[in-house]
């Protein structure tokens, strides 16, 4: 073999190139759903190339940028892994166009065979794209090699060469170049070494509508969904058969064209009944294999095939799938817990969900899974004293909605007209000096550490406003004193303040928010945020900004003056680690004590994101009491049946009394852990039920009316 070498000249090096062993599918195997038994199913979902990471995905921020389309994990219960990321475009006011990016590699070819694995990364990558709604013709690649060291081992150089032979045939029968990549041929220590690795990463654009999730969709009475299986046989010789994979994935684009598609997957590592699986947990979505697929191996499958759900039965389908083979897998049914055959329940969605975490949750437990004490028991790191939800949950209509008045978020998307009068016509006009002039303006300071800004900004322009970024800067005195002034002479100006998330000096030393604290209790400042709020302004403060806005006494109290030890808090999560993931919240105050609120409707749930370290609010009893008392609770963390929740995953940090918001006891001020800047519409369509809390439009329309009144 000949190979250009680093320094630009060529040598050549013998490599020895050997026979491959047989991959899984091409074993014989019982594991039909004819003859499967539930103790072997859950045995393989157990292994962790099948397995779920939630609690290390979790981790990660997955909803920053205003720009997802699909969150991690999908479904009611967040429970339905999506093998692909999709984003919109970073533009200003957002993109209809969405990048896919996946990865396609089968670690168990990669002993058996460097050829098969580069061969079937390439299947995989593209697999993922199509099932997700790329068009086959309009995908790229880049690959990432990574094998032992090389020296003049023959071997080894073989390695290397069919691993790249099998991705470069592939890429030839897809008619798809891969650009860029990067290599290693360093994974060598002493004696061992890792097996030959070769990623292949896809990406392609598509209309942001028109991304496929791989969840299940949530079904109403009477509705049932059919799943249709695109089965991919390889050759003989355990290659993929290029040829029909090529018609496959340009009949299953033409179907998806027509709109009839409700979720699809590709075949996911661990066969068929991983793939079912994991597209039914997310919303709880029973299935019972058909006839048709009695004697369909369910384990051992070969990548590239394709599943897809649809509202539509098999006669009524279009016939876009042509030539392609298309069975009917499977149909919900509402009378199953889990999945069944016949009379037979495979496994249930409890079995599943912990055989399918079973590898990953003892090192990376999920949310709700760690070992943990009630919040109900939480201690107040101030005072000492102990929490008690259940002492107000018990009497929770005194402070919140009653039950019978809580609305589905699907329900509640749009303002809610026909309540009270509405704070902008209920309270006194006070004069804004010249606020009055111009668009509603929002002035947004930005900290070392602040990360939403650009997120919060999105969210208020999409509501009419005017917004105005400031960088506060520490590098000298003289720069933190100058950008003060700066800010001090721009508050005059604005009509809301906005203190945006993040991570404010990496959260460091010990504990959030501690440097915008100091900038806000410097005394020109409280001062200035004082007559603000005294002359009509709003302040909002979302994570990061809702840890200072209550570290400094600004929330609950209005006044950093009235702070002491004793005050309420935010303090590390429960679970001691960052929390990524979807929350349901509940108005539990009447809309129309705050212009941030006015405009909701009493009881209403939504569905917002939270991502944060230090999101658990802790209160003494008695403050806890006066607070609800005086309708600041904004909103709690409730479950999925829209009850208090007290504990992870729908309390996602373990706060007292399932905080999640706060108002001043005037209104003005409103802090909140949950990122509802980052919700618009086309986004987390995984999600059900999500959509815009109308904050930012109540608070603009708000200021707008009072900038006409004067």
């Amino acid at each position: 073999m000949g190979l250009p070498a680093a320094k630009g000249y060529a040598f050549r090096q013998r490599v020895r190139l050997c026979d491959p062993e047989k991959p899984s599918w091409q074993e014989p195997s019982p594991c039909t759903a004819r003859n499967l038994q539930r103790v072997t199913l859950l045995d393989w979902f157990k292994q962790a190339n099948h397995g779920l990471q939630q609690g290390l995905v979790e981790q990660f921020d997955a909803s920053i940028g205003r720009s997802t389309v699909l969150f991690p994990y999908g479904g009611r219960y967040q429970a339905s892994e999506e093998a692909v990321s999709a984003q919109t475009l970073p533009m200003d006011g957002g993109s209809s166009t969405a990048s896919l990016l996946a990865y396609g590699f089968r670690p168990e070819l990669a002993d058996i065979s460097p050829y098969l694995m580069g061969a079937y990364s390439t299947v995989e990558a593209v697999s993922v794209l199509v099932a997700a709604g790329a068009d086959p013709a309009h995908i790229y690649l880049s690959c990432q090699e990574y094998f032992r060291r090389l020296d003049q081992q023959e071997e080894a150089w073989g390695e290397v060469l069919q691993a790249l032979l099998g991705s470069l045939d592939a890429q030839d029968a897809f008619t798809i170049a891969a650009i860029g990549g990067k290599d290693s041929m360093s994974g060598s220590f002493e004696k061992w070494h890792v097996p030959p690795t070769l990623v292949n990463f896809g990406v392609a654009a598509v209309p942001a509508a028109d991304v496929l999730s791989a969840t299940l969709p949530p079904l109403r009475a009477g509705q049932t969904l059919n799943l249709y299986y695109l089965p991919h046989q390889p050759l003989a010789n355990a290659c993929p058969d290029y040829a029909a994979l090529r018609r496959l994935y340009k009949a299953f684009h033409a179907m998806q064209a027509t709109g009839t598609v409700a979720a699809a997957s590709s075949e996911r590592p661990g066969g068929l009944a991983v793939t079912l699986a994991k597209m039914a947990l997310g919303n709880r979505v029973s299935l019972r294999l058909s006839e048709e697929c009695a004697d369909l191996e369910l384990l051992n499958n070969a990548p590239g095939g394709l599943v897809y759900a649809s509202f539509l039965p098999p006669e009524e389908l279009p016939e876009e799938v042509g030539s392609v083979t298309r069975l009917l897998l499977a149909k919900s049914d509402a009378q199953v817990d889990g999945i069944a055959w016949n009379e037979n329940v495979l496994t249930t969605f409890d079995e599943m969900q912990a055989a399918l975490g079973w590898a990953y949750n003892r090192v990376f437990p999920p949310l709700g899974a760690e070992n943990r004490e009630d919040c109900s028991l939480s201690k107040d790191v101030l005072t000492g004293q102990a929490c008690a939800p259940k002492k107000l949950t018990a009497n929770s209509e005194e402070f919140c909605a009653d039950k019978k008045d809580n609305l589905n978020p699907e329900n509640s998307k749009g303002l809610c007209m026909d309540g009270a009068k509405g704070f902008a016509s209920a309270l006194p006009h006070l004069s804004s000096g010249n606020r009055s002039e111009g668009p509603v303006h929002v002035l947004l300071p930005v900290f070392p550490g602040t990360n939403c800004e650009f997120d919060t900004a999105e969210a208020f322009r999409a509501a009419g406003a005017d917004c105005e970024m400031l960088l506060i800067r520490n590098l000298t005195p003289e720069m933190a004193a100058a950008d003060l002034r700066s800010f001090l002479k721009k508050l005059k100006r604005s009509q809301i303040l906005a203190l945006s998330g993040g991570f404010s000096f990496g959260d460091e030393p010990d504990g959030s928010a501690k440097f915008i604290v100091n900038f806000l209790k410097t005394p020109a400042v409280t001062a200035a945020i004082l007559e603000f709020v005294r002359e009509d302004g709003l302040v909002l403060g979302i994570c990061n900004g809702f840890q200072a806005l209550l570290k400094s006494g600004f929330l609950p109290y209005g006044n950093p003056d009235q702070q002491c030890t004793d005050s309420p808090t935010l303090f590390f999560n429960q679970q001691g680690r960052h929390i990524s993931r979807m929350a349901r919240t509940q108005l539990c105050t009447d809309p129309g004590r705050s212009p941030w609120l006015d405009g909701l409707c009493p009881g209403q749930i939504d569905i917002v994101p939270v991502s944060h370290g230090e999101g658990r609010f802790l209160v003494s009893e008695a403050e806890a009491q006066q607070l609800f008392a005086r309708g600041q609770v904004a909103f709690r963390y409730v479950d999925e049946h829209n009850r208090i929740a007290e504990s992870a995953p729908w309390n996602p940090n373990g706060s007292a009394y399932a905080v999640e918001g706060l108002i001043s006891e005037d209104g003005h001020i409103l802090g909140k852990m949950g990122h509802s800047e980052r919700v618009r519409e086309g986004l987390f369509k995984n999600i059900p039920g999500i959509g815009v809390q109308k904050i930012f439009a109540n608070a603009v329309r708000y200021c707008r009316q009072r900038k006409i009144q004067s």
